[in-house]
């Protein structure tokens, strides 16, 4: 599949600003968040994948399904992080999106 669409869903993806947040960083809302320092970010190790999560996510982490990770129940996502250091000077990216 080309690096122009969706590995989950297959539509076109368009290049956007984004804040660090691996989770809801897409959402336009949270660059103006970034502009304002309502957050703080953490780059974090969850099993051998490591991500940015701001800080309301990191308490949220604990709601998604193990299942997304292809995990039993009794996988606990917010348990499993590991903080590997703080993001300083987090900034605006650019990343693909659908």
């Amino acid at each position: 599949m080309p690096d122009s669409h969706c590995p989950i869903c297959y539509g076109p993806l368009e290049v956007r600003d984004v804040a660090p947040c691996w989770n809801c960083g897409h959402d336009p809302a949270e660059l103006d968040h970034l502009k304002a320092g309502r957050h703080k970010f953490a780059e974090l190790r969850l099993q051998d994948a490591y991500i940015v999560l701001c800080d309301f996510c990191q308490l949220d982490f604990w709601s998604f399904d193990p299942a997304y990770f292809g995990r039993n129940p009794e996988f606990r996502p917010g348990k499993n992080l590991i903080l590997v250091r703080d993001v300083v000077n987090p900034a605006v990216a650019k990343d693909k999106y659908c």
